[in-house]
């Protein structure tokens, strides 16, 4: 399931890397003791000549298992609505709150699909296909990659759209917020995510050999849906629990 998604992830980055001409180590698993991982910690071997070059490879791996995830989420709540209740007395039982009501943009779907889930209590288990789970949960650590945070995708992605000065800034501004986040003690995700990011991610991004050029508008947009999208999937829904 989620080792599936993130090998989808790491294939997909490691595709565009080479069809640019791009050399990166081998990832380094970073584990979660809510997900299992929060992806790999993959290092540029090379310099990328353009910033257009940096952002298709920054945004590969997200895309892919981000496309992928809301495919399991949609199947698996289309499966678990029309499973018979043999099928169903086989499906795990998982909190409502957990299930729908922890990622604003699962609420939606999930509103959308299974609007009768969101009308019961937070704490009542209810029998869920196992590709709900693993959507959310891939959802979940493509957004955390998207964050513009130092050498992570997403920090690799804002720096080659809008420039290293805002990059920084932006990387500092969501480290803040993560650490806000963590401090605030609603969830061990934030706190978890803020030690590992600290302590592997938080430099900047090596240089790129041509930083003036843009990337052009195109990707800009691209890249402002994709954080939308991540923003939408860690933000929590109103009166549920908090993803991030």
């Amino acid at each position: 399931g989620i080792a599936s998604l993130l090998a989808i992830y790491e294939m997909a980055r490691y595709t565009v890397a080479k069809r640019r001409g791009m050399s990166l180590s081998l990832p380094t698993p970073m584990p979660s003791l809510h997900f299992g991982t929060l992806g790999c910690r993959t290092q540029l071997k090379s310099f990328p000549r353009t910033r257009k070059e940096l952002l298709d490879v920054a945004l590969s791996g997200p895309v892919a298992t981000m496309l992928l995830s809301v495919f399991m989420l949609i199947g698996g709540l289309h499966l678990t609505t029309t499973a018979t209740s043999a099928a169903l007395a086989k499906m795990p039982a998982i909190p409502t709150g957990i299930v729908c009501k922890t990622s604003f943009l699962v609420s939606l779907i999930t509103m959308k699909m299974c609007p009768k889930l969101l009308m019961l209590p937070l704490s009542q288990p209810v029998p869920i296909h196992p590709l709900v789970l693993i959507g959310t949960s891939g959802l979940t650590f493509s957004a955390i990659s998207l964050l513009p945070i130092g050498r992570l995708d997403g920090g690799r992605a804002m720096m080659a759209a809008f420039g290293r000065r805002n990059a920084a800034l932006a990387s500092f501004l969501s480290l803040l917020i993560l650490l806000l986040s963590a401090a605030n003690g609603s969830t061990t995700i934030s706190m978890f995510c803020a030690f590992l990011i600290l302590l592997y991610q938080r430099k900047a991004e090596s240089l790129v050999t041509d930083e003036v050029t843009g990337v052009g508008p195109v990707r800009v947009w691209l890249y402002t849906i994709l954080l939308s999208v991540a923003g939408l999937t860690l933000a929590p829904f109103p009166g549920g629990f908090v993803a991030l």
